[in-house]
């Protein structure tokens, strides 16, 4: 990457994203804004790292100075003078996503869909960002579960901490991911069951069945997922999984929300009928209707009336079976192996945190092999490090395998200045 497109970056970010920044979490008072560079820097080269360090090895008060010392932002919305919803001034462009769970590895994101992850205030977990497009209160919940369910997180991350006026403490990760180029994620939009949404969705009742309500007790399978479809034409070679980064599957998932709540049950069953349907384009409409009256009956709160489910299936049942490919893979694992999901999680993380430091090594080796002294000037950690798109750290890692790279290319610095 060029060091002026780099700028440029920093600079879009500098300009363009904007978040609150408080003296602590005890005081809701916004104290100014920031920019998110700045914000990424004090986490990088963090002016609280002694007192985040004492915190993790529990030499001072951990709960105290989470609260009281640190500073934090908001990640999701802007405030005006005090954080809540009714000084909500609009949305930042950023999705703030908590981790908390031993079973995450960060080489399991998708990185070209994430603006940031580092290390939590505490050391053990980590906080994700993501970019989306223009958030609302209303919009919040639907497009965050989305957003979790594309990266693979819906299992693991920390729903406790997942609302709109999310504190985000400050934390110290000289290792932090930052990617300003990354996906936009589009918002989900949801409103609330009315007749205008028949009319909206074409959604009807056949007058003929409309006093008809068939069995709504759900026997047999539905399929979920249509990953299957692509295992068996992988030759896996004796491997217990392949790698598809050049080509990674789009396929099919269907979502189901552990809670779905009065105003978006509506269009969740909508969405999830609609995905059964394509999923098992076979099935007949009474195991459809079993099928969706069930998630409607164990996940809504509360069910929708069983007339209105009937006539959402009656919908799409009258339509050819249409698949979302909402979901990609780039990791295959060979099915006969039968290897449980943390056993998976652990291959993947392993393989593909490997993966990324080859990666960052060979950026690394390439910035140094083509440095340019008249252009560039004298080599250091930090130009390098600015060129590559990586951490000063990540570079000194490497201190072995480039210094005497730089070593030479100083050298040659030193005589030009000579002359």
């Amino acid at each position: 990457m060029k060091e002026c497109e780099l700028q440029k970056r920093i600079k879009t970010a500098e300009n363009q994203t904007i978040i609150n920044y408080y003296r602590n979490v005890k005081n809701p008072a916004v104290e100014k804004s920031i920019t998110l560079y700045e914000w990424f820097s004090m986490i990088e080269y963090s002016p609280f790292s002694p007192i985040i360090k004492k915190a993790r090895d529990g030499e001072v008060d951990y709960d105290a100075t989470k609260v009281g010392v640190c500073p934090c932002v908001t990640f999701n919305f802007e405030y005006d003078k005090y954080k809540k919803n009714s000084n909500m001034v609009g949305p930042t462009g950023v999705l703030f996503i908590d981790i908390d769970n031993p079973e995450f590895h960060p080489s399991m994101l998708d990185y070209s869909k994430v603006l940031a992850c580092y290390k939590s205030f505490g050391g053990q977990g980590y906080s994700i960002l993501v970019r989306v497009e223009s958030l609302t209160n209303e919009s919040y919940k639907p497009t965050l579960l989305n957003v979790v369910d594309q990266l693979e997180l819906s299992d693991i991350y920390d729903k406790g901490a997942s609302k709109p006026t999310q504190f985000s403490v400050l934390s110290y990760d000289p290792d932090i991911f930052v990617n300003y180029n990354s996906h936009i994620f589009p918002i989900l939009h949801t409103s609330s069951y009315s007749n205008n949404i028949y009319k909206k969705n074409n959604i009807y009742i056949d007058k003929k069945r409309k006093d008809y309500t068939p069995k709504d007790t759900f026997s047999g399978k539905m399929r979920t997922s249509n990953l299957s479809d692509y295992l068996d034409n992988i030759d896996f070679g004796g491997k217990s999984f392949v790698d598809l980064k050049d080509s990674p599957i789009q396929y099919a998932k269907l979502f189901l929300p552990d809670v779905i709540k009065s105003g978006v049950r509506h269009n969740t069953i909508c969405t999830i009928c609609s995905q059964a349907y394509g999923l098992n384009p076979y099935s007949t409409k009474q195991k459809l209707f079993s099928y969706t009256q069930k998630v409607n009956k164990e996940r809504c709160q509360p069910p929708l009336p069983t007339e209105e489910v009937l006539s959402i299936v009656t919908h799409y049942f009258s339509k050819d079976p249409v698949l979302n490919l909402n979901k990609w893979k780039r990791i295959l694992f060979d099915p006969s192996l039968d290897l449980s999901l943390e056993k998976r999680q652990s291959i993947s993380a392993k393989y593909l945190a490997k993966q990324k430091k080859e990666g960052n090594t060979c950026k690394i080796q390439e910035v140094v092999d083509y440095w340019d002294i008249k252009e560039q000037g004298k080599i250091t950690y930090p130009k390098i490090a600015a060129k590559a798109g990586v951490s000063l750290i990540t570079v000194k890692r490497r201190n072995n395998v480039i210094k005497l790279k730089m070593k030479k290319i100083n050298k040659k610095f030193g005589k030009l200045n000579k002359k």
